[in-house]
């Protein structure tokens, strides 16, 4: 979705793409790629969820406020600061590192949100954890994502539990309902 260019020039991209919800390229290409999965055989028109990284989870969430879509899983997202920009989210499992500076105080704030629209919702902080632990970065990267202020870095036992709780959450919400 964000093969805009190069790397700094997409990630620019995309961020202005997703600033006005619904409206931007990244909207328009997610939206086609759902299309395209409505249509597969496999799905034959049943539920769909999504799944997002840091940026990209938090533009799942944006995406599933207006999309037909039936759950969706931020990891370490950030969370809009206008809480009726959720309103009418679908189902959200949400995973965030609680030592993570920039995006872990999104949780709270998200769950508070999630509670008072009476969303359903399953957010949980890892207090042990940074951004982006469920990544396994090596070499530079991993030296420098430790010493930002997101603590980053993979972290086992949260990303097998993250995993987890996602993966039961979407077999939940994304079980082919046959009593229609």
């Amino acid at each position: 979705l964000a093969g805009l260019g190069p790397k700094p020039l997409c990630i620019a991209r995309f961020a202005r793409g997703i600033g006005q919800v619904h409206v931007g390229r990244p909207y328009r290409l997610l939206a086609a790629a759902e299309a395209w999965l409505r249509e597969r055989p496999e799905v034959s028109g049943g539920p769909i969820g999504v799944a997002g990284f840091c940026m990209g989870g938090g533009f799942a969430l944006l995406h599933a406020t207006g999309a037909t879509i039936d759950v969706v899983a931020p990891f370490y997202a950030p969370v809009p600061r206008d809480e009726a920009t959720l309103a009418g989210v679908c189902p959200v499992v949400a995973s965030y590192g609680g030592r993570d500076g920039i995006f872990g105080p999104g949780a709270p704030r998200l769950e508070a949100s999630l509670d008072r629209l009476g969303i359903e919702h399953d957010v949980r902080s890892y207090p042990q954890a940074g951004h982006s632990f469920m990544n396994r970065h090596r070499g530079a990267i991993a030296w420098l994502e430790r010493r930002l202020p997101t603590h980053g870095g993979y972290v086992e036992d949260a990303a097998e539990h993250a995993w987890t709780r996602t993966l039961a959450f979407f077999a939940r919400h994304l079980a082919v309902r046959t009593d229609a």
